[in-house]
């Protein structure tokens, strides 16, 4: 559906003034606003009349209205400056080219200037550009038909979908803003069932302002988040924010790494167990990040053996568990007693054949 045109929906001539603006505001607020009218419609009716003034009552706006029509957000948000774009409307010959060159044989026409959006729009606004040579720009057409079944040579109505994507890709190839970097340590529980932090940033030429971030459940340590348009300001749009994401120390689980010395979603946890636990076996409490479970650590068990404890690890995105690795660890009393003394001495003495040390090839 074409866009209502803002200047007959305030009911006033193009080249009113602000003054006759502002009194046919008032006038058509009056009357349609929903508390005072009982037509049907008068709600949407009332808001673009809103629309309407709050772009014409603001010269720059309007300026970008005259040139654009719908499309002067777009331009707005691209950075156009609309005095300079009103100039260069005004100085360019009705049917010159949008780049202000002619094309050589055997060569395509050049790049448009990326700040001059009246070569793309100012034909359906009185801006002095036509609609074929910005097709011819944009896609390497003199003015054909559009998508929509437009007769060939015609110019192209600016609320075609064709049209739409040449404005975009016009805007699109301005220089976007810089990227902002910034960095946030959680704890190591956080980052498994995720959360959210709130911290500021200084972006050029909007100042210092608060972000909100949510970590998603199984963020990894040294993960980078993007979050899109919240970077610096510039002509084709902001930059993104990168926030990269660091997990603290947790005092009772680190990460297994990978090959290439990532972290992966399996973690490792150490379990003291005592000598005669690890000789004959036992059945020991084992902390996860969920609860406590009890595993089952078999006769014969040695130092630094791990046993997995399958799906009880950091989560995964998008779904899922890693695995938890008990890794055992075999702890001597630090001081015997004499009864003590002597039964590890039996030991000993029962055990000549035993050399932990001994070569096991």
């Amino acid at each position: 559906m074409k866009p209502p045109d803002f200047y007959a929906v305030l009911g006033v001539a193009r080249d009113a003034t602000a003054e006759v603006i502002q009194r046919a505001f008032r006038t058509l607020a009056r009357k349609h606003h929903p508390d005072v009218s009982k037509e049907p419609g008068s709600d949407a009716r009332f808001k673009q009349i809103n629309e309407a003034y709050d772009t014409l009552k603001d010269p720059q706006k309007r300026k970008l209205y005259d040139q654009y029509g719908s499309d002067w957000k777009a331009a707005q948000t691209a950075g156009v400056n609309p005095d300079e774009a009103a100039a260069r409307s005004q100085r360019r010959p009705r049917g010159a080219r949008a780049t202000g060159r002619a094309a050589r044989p055997g060569q395509g026409f050049g790049s448009p200037d990326p700040n001059d959006f009246s070569s793309f729009s100012g034909a359906g606004n009185g801006g002095g550009g036509n609609y074929a040579d910005m097709f011819d720009e944009l896609f390497g057409r003199a003015g054909g038909a559009s998508g929509g079944g437009q007769r060939a040579g015609a110019p192209p109505n600016p609320d075609d979908d064709a049209f739409s994507r040449g404005f975009r890709a016009a805007a699109s190839a301005l220089p976007k803003g810089q990227n902002l970097e910034a960095s946030v340590t959680i704890p190591l529980l956080d980052a498994h069932r995720g959360s959210s932090r709130s911290f500021t940033v200084n972006r050029a030429g909007v100042g210092v302002s608060s972000i909100e971030l949510r970590i998603p459940p199984g963020t990894l340590d040294n993960s980078m988040l993007r979050l899109a348009g919240q970077g610096h300001p510039g002509q084709g749009g902001p930059g993104d924010l990168l926030v990269r994401v660091r997990i603290a120390p947790d005092p009772h689980f680190t990460f297994r790494l990978d090959d290439q010395g990532r972290g992966t979603p399996d973690l490792i946890t150490q379990v003291p167990l005592a000598p005669w636990e690890a000789a004959l076996g036992a059945k020991v409490d084992v902390r996860t990040l969920e609860g406590v479970v009890t595993l089952g650590v078999p006769a014969g068990s040695s130092s630094g053996q791990r046993l997995r404890l399958r799906e009880r690890g950091f989560a995964k995105r998008p779904s899922g568990h890693g695995d938890l690795y008990a890794e055992l660890t075999i702890v001597v009393p630090k001081a015997l007693t004499p009864d003590q003394t002597r039964l590890f001495t039996e030991l000993r003495d029962a055990s000549p054949d035993f050399n932990p040390r001994a070569s096991t090839s």
